[in-house]
């Protein structure tokens, strides 16, 4: 997979020049009709996260079939909240699979006497997080007269189903062009998680809609992107900073999402 960016973060469109309608890209679909074929994937992330499964959880190697029983309950439930929404928001996404799943299969129907009214306990303390317009001054700064940058190490990829895999790629920035080659494919959103390595930051209109997490460098940014069934996030997580030719850079970056998890480890930075 070899790609050029003139800025290594991409973003899902609602819907894209020539966005086939997804039964006419993919087999036996019979509740999702006239959803972008683009949407099809974040759609099935979504579900997934909010069930806390994989993918295998409704779908065999054959994505078409219908062998397994999960796969109709999961159309039942698509017509079911659609159905919630239309006949008591008015059409607005109120109800979605994670307002009852919270991450199980099975919602819990009984309440928890842990959380009586009487109860209730001071929750952990959340660590602050700022708006990316805020914290863009956060970047690594690299001298201007640095042209040039290479990174080198693996890549790594892993979906919950198979056991991971990975590669070498190199990170190319040269002026105002990015190139990053790897022989492994994965979900092209993986590679906003390089942005980090440019010379200069991306603009703002780049990274608007995501909070970032800093603690003394910048450990993680994430942001939700919307889908016809609900918000699904994605998490970027920076580690191991090290100094690297006079600026300060993790030499390990890390996406994940409800399908992927995308982990690239940095051997050497030139």
């Amino acid at each position: 997979m070899r790609i050029a960016f003139a800025a290594l973060v991409l973003i899902f469109a609602t819907a894209q020049p020539n966005d086939l309608p997804v039964e006419q890209t993919k087999k036996n679909i019979k509740v999702l009709q006239g959803l972008p074929s683009s949407q099809l994937i974040p759609v099935m992330a979504f579900m997934s996260n909010s069930l806390g499964v994989t993918c295998a959880h409704c779908h065999t190697k054959a994505w078409e079939s219908d062998e397994k029983p999960a796969k109709e309950v999961a159309r039942t439930m698509m017509a079911m909240t659609r159905a919630i929404n239309e006949q008591q928001f008015g059409g607005k996404l109120t109800v979605t699979c994670n307002t009852c799943h919270q991450g199980r299969v099975k919602p819990i129907a009984t309440p928890d006497i842990a959380n009586a009214g009487w109860n209730v306990r001071p929750g952990a303390p959340v660590k602050a997080s700022v708006v990316a317009e805020d914290a863009i001054s956060r970047f690594p700064k690299t001298s201007a007269e640095v042209k040039r940058r290479v990174v080198r190490g693996r890549v790594e990829r892993y979906n919950g189903r198979d056991e991971p895999v990975s590669g070498p790629f190199t990170l190319t920035i040269d002026g105002n062009k990015t190139t990053y080659d790897t022989e492994l494919s994965h979900p092209p959103e993986a590679s906003r998680a390089l942005a980090i390595y440019l010379l200069a930051p991306p603009g703002i209109e780049k990274l608007r809609g995501e909070r970032w997490l800093i603690d003394g460098d910048l450990v993680a940014r994430t942001r939700e992107t919307p889908t016809p069934f609900g918000n699904l996030p994605d998490q970027i997580d920076y580690a191991d900073y090290r100094n690297a030719n006079g600026v300060r850079l993790p030499f390990r970056a890390q996406w994940s999402r409800a399908d992927y998890r995308v982990t690239f480890t940095v051997t050497s930075i030139e």
